[in-house]
């Protein structure tokens, strides 16, 4: 923590990182508090219920989130390869 003497690790939680994910793709409420505090909180998102442009919208800012802060173009991941492997896990039989 910063200012601290204090560390600590984090834990690895795939529910935070779909948030992140999703906060980052631009699919977030902000929420003010009674303290006059604000956050920014992911948006609950049912497949379901989406429409087929709002999930495609999602989709694709969710590639570009990923593309710039996990899956590096240095490491050879590409826009085209990223879609090719969900193609891959989508028509799996």
């Amino acid at each position: 923590m910063a200012g601290t003497d204090q560390w600590f690790t984090p834990e690895k939680n795939f529910d935070e990182f779909r948030r992140w994910v999703t906060v980052k793709a631009g699919f977030y409420d902000v929420i003010g508090y009674p303290d006059g505090g604000v956050r920014v909180r992911a948006r609950s998102l049912k497949f379901s219920r989406m429409s087929q442009e709002t999930f495609q919208q999602l989709y694709s800012a969710s590639v570009d989130v990923l593309l710039d802060f996990v899956l590096h173009p240095s490491r050879g991941w590409s826009r085209e390869k990223v879609d090719d492997l969900v193609e891959q896990v989508i028509h799996f039989a």
